[in-house]
């Protein structure tokens, strides 16, 4: 922000630069924990079009692909390249797949609340941006707002939905639940099968916690 006040024929450049970096941090937390094939692949709508065509957009201009062959690279051009970043990689002690740690709940909701939090100091700070762009520029910082800040809080669908697709094992909890007798005419004593399993599950990840 300072630069930009002190030095406004740079200010595009700042914001445009802030605006790869907000990219590329989106990109990466839906690489590192939104994406699955297996999900999105089905019709449950984890993903909107809108945020799917944000993603296909930061990916097409900002991650570079990595080409296979020798002479790869002279098949793209130099300008081309020359602002694309490599994918990111997630670094090998975050562990995803333990069931132990709800497939890395903790981690997902660390990297999907700060970039929405984020999102929301952007959009405290559009007023102030819009007056420090030049007026040919305008358009860019506006389509910036609406087809990346603005899906920022739809990751959260595809993000948590995967825990909650794992951590519970719904195919027993309906047959569980199918053997139940609904028609009782006095409270028991004892919770009903499903219940019990549901928190022996839930117990059993606190105290590896501990």
């Amino acid at each position: 922000m300072q630069m930009m006040n002190i030095l406004k024929p740079i200010a595009f450049d700042v914001i445009h630069c802030v605006s790869q970096l907000f990219d590329y941090y989106l990109y990466a937390v839906y690489t590192f924990f939104g994406r699955n094939d297996m999900y999105e692949s089905s019709s449950l709508g984890l993903i909107s079009s809108r945020l799917r065509t944000t993603l296909n957009r930061i990916q097409e201009s900002l991650i570079e692909v990595e080409a296979a062959g020798e002479n790869a690279g002279v098949h793209g051009a130099v300008e081309e390249r020359k602002e694309k970043v490599p994918s990111p990689h997630l670094s090998q002690l975050v562990v995803l797949t333990n069931s132990g740690t709800l497939y890395g709940l903790a981690q997902r909701v660390v990297a999907t609340e700060s970039l929405v939090f984020l999102a929301e100091q952007f959009e405290s700070l559009q007023s102030h941006l819009d007056t420090m762009m030049p007026a040919a520029k305008k358009p860019f910082l506006q389509q910036f707002y609406s087809q990346t800040v603005s899906t920022a809080s739809e990751l959260r669908k595809p993000i948590y939905w995967i825990v909650a697709a794992r951590a519970i094992d719904y195919e027993q909890m309906l047959l569980l639940m199918a053997g139940v007798k609904w028609d009782i005419r006095e409270i028991m004593s004892q919770h009903n099968v499903y219940v019990d399993v549901l928190l022996k599950g839930h117990f059993t990840r606190q105290q590896r916690d501990f």
